[in-house]
């Protein structure tokens, strides 16, 4: 199956871009909070760096948006198999 950055609506904090980001890369959200609040607070790029996050907070799609785009994809994958499988038939 292939991999899909969503935010997860049960570790939501603020955004769930965090949260996004360690369930896509199988590591604890903590961790990646971490490197995000160090990367606030000790590097000169204060305001670039909660740019990034707030557009990524809105550019990534929540769970139930992918889940329901999956199911959708895989009951068209379905239908179009049988039809193909139909049309062979004849």
């Amino acid at each position: 199956m292939k991999k899909r950055l969503y935010t997860p609506k049960n570790e939501e904090r603020i955004g769930g871009v965090c949260a996004a980001i360690a369930n896509y890369f199988d590591v604890d959200p903590t961790i990646i909070r971490i490197i995000a609040i160090a990367l606030l607070l000790f590097t000169n790029h204060f305001f670039t760096v909660l740019f990034i996050y707030f557009l990524l907070a809105i550019a990534i799609p929540e769970e139930d948006e992918v889940k329901k785009k999956n199911k959708h994809k895989k009951n068209t994958e379905i239908n179009d198999k049988k039809d193909n499988f139909r049309e062979d038939a004849f």
